[in-house]
């Protein structure tokens, strides 16, 4: 069996070697060569993402939380299966209300690190983009400065 991080390459390069993980694959060690990495997707825009999912779902954590059918089941009585719904347990309904309440009234910290580091770093950027670089170096050193106390 062929060796799949050296195979087809002809040059002396070293290449990365394979540093076996506990759920039986691999990575290369230092990741691919010549690849940096990028930074991944904003936090904010995935957080974005997630609330306009919740939000279509709203009904259906409704639903649960005021005990309505939610799912249909076979269940066998006498030899012959049935269609029955099923009404959801006394302790789904309260996840359901903990759900419900999280997201209309908010938890105390509604305010994260990655939020103020987006908006850190988008803030940054408009002034780079505002300012001409005379003026902007010295702002943005002094904000530096704010920010590490």
């Amino acid at each position: 069996m062929s060796d799949p991080v050296n195979s087809g390459q002809d040059s002396g390069d070293v290449s990365p070697s394979l540093v076996p993980q506990k759920h039986g694959g691999a990575l290369l060690t230092g990741g691919l060569p010549g690849n940096s990495g990028g930074s991944g997707r904003q936090a904010s825009l995935v957080r974005e993402a997630m609330r306009e999912a919740l939000s279509s779902r709203v009904v259906v954590l409704e639903d649960i939380a005021d005990g309505r059918a939610i799912r249909r089941v076979k269940v066998g009585k006498t030899g012959e299966e049935v269609e029955a719904w099923v009404s959801p347990e006394p302790g789904d309904r309260i996840r359901a209300l903990d759900v419900l309440a999280k997201y209309s009234i908010g938890v105390a910290t509604d305010v994260t690190v990655d939020l103020v580091r987006d908006r850190l770093v988008q803030t940054i950027a408009a002034i780079r983009r505002g300012l001409p670089a005379n003026l902007a170096a010295p702002l943005l050193a002094e904000l530096q400065e704010i920010w590490r106390t």
